[in-house]
């Protein structure tokens, strides 16, 4: 009873600022309906919650960033914005996330949607693995464009 309480509290509070906060507190609560909601809200709204200051975004474990953009609901106006905050979230981290862990995210980016202009001003001029990597990811056939692995 006292979950469930807590469970329909957090719900009805849930917003672009507080999502991931609460998709954290609900997955050490296991509260797996809770979860899903912050999961759904921080998909719908990730432009927005990436660039709060109070989202956490920055913060989040690589795992729960893989999730994100995994995510066939991911709610980008493009694939430019993606890159963007898992640009800005590699390089908050501390220590550097490893080889693996920014390819693993950079395979979950659709290059393939980026315009030209995009991956010549912005993909190119990021560190050479990084450039190096989005560089072959663009490389995909166009079928790839359309779909978001899943982990």
């Amino acid at each position: 009873m006292k979950n469930e309480c807590m469970r329909q509290a957090l719900k009805e509070r849930l917003q672009p600022s507080n999502c991931l906060a609460i998709w954290e507190l609900a997955e050490r609560l296991g509260l797996a309906e809770l979860q899903e909601h912050a999961r759904e809200s921080a998909t719908r709204d990730f432009e927005k919650l990436q660039s709060s200051p109070e989202s956490l975004f920055l913060s989040l474990p690589h795992a729960r960033l893989a999730t994100l953009l995994a995510d066939m609901n991911l709610n980008v106006e493009s694939e430019d914005a993606a890159f963007q905050a898992m640009v800005a979230w590699a390089r908050h981290q501390q220590p550097a996330p490893s080889e693996a862990e920014l390819e693993q995210l950079l395979s979950l980016i659709r290059f393939p949607r980026m315009t030209r202009a995009f991956l010549v001003d912005v993909v190119e001029k990021e560190p050479p693995r990084l450039a190096e990597i989005g560089r072959d990811w663009a490389r995909l056939p166009a079928d790839h464009a359309g779909w978001r692995p899943s982990l």
